[in-house]
Formats: structure tokens, sequence, C-alpha cells
């Protein structure tokens, strides 16, 4: 019983600080959202409100951004960034 307790205040506090990761991921894309439309691309990304450690973490997606010329949404920013951070 002692063991299934700590599994469930173990998986608690993934699932919290995940949701706060989402939260921030989230709050970083409304930074790179320039024009507030609730999409990013290379050419519209504003680069001006966040910090030169942010831009380091998240160079590979902005270049592939890029590279590819694509557009990300709110939710598929935040799940590229969370495979990113995986890496």
């Amino acid at each position: 019983m002692l063991n299934f307790s700590r599994y469930q205040s173990i998986d608690k506090s993934a699932k919290i600080f995940d949701n706060k990761l989402r939260h921030k991921l989230g709050e970083i894309f409304e930074m790179f959202d320039l024009n507030g439309q609730g999409r990013i691309s290379a050419d519209e990304v504003n680069l001006d409100l966040v910090s030169a450690q942010i831009l380091q973490i998240f160079k590979p997606l902005l270049c592939e951004l890029e590279a590819f010329d694509e557009e990300l949404d709110r939710e598929e920013f935040i799940e590229s960034s969370l495979a990113l951070l995986e890496k």
C-alpha cells in the first residue's frame, strides 16, 4: 500500500510539472507570435521579446520552421517543443 501511494505522488508531481511546462511553452509561443494570429512561422517570429537563452534552446525548431517554410499553431508549437526538449 505504501508503494502505491508513493507512485501516485510521483504521478501527480509529473502531471503538475507537465502542466506547468505546457503553460510556460504557451507563454513562449505568445512571445513568438508577432501578429497575434495564433500561428508562427520563421518570417513572423518576434525575436525581440525573447531572451538569448530561450532563442538558443528553440533555435533548432525555428530553423526547421524556416527550412520547411512551415507554420505552427500554439498546440503544435508546444508538442514540437516538448519533443525538442526531450532530446
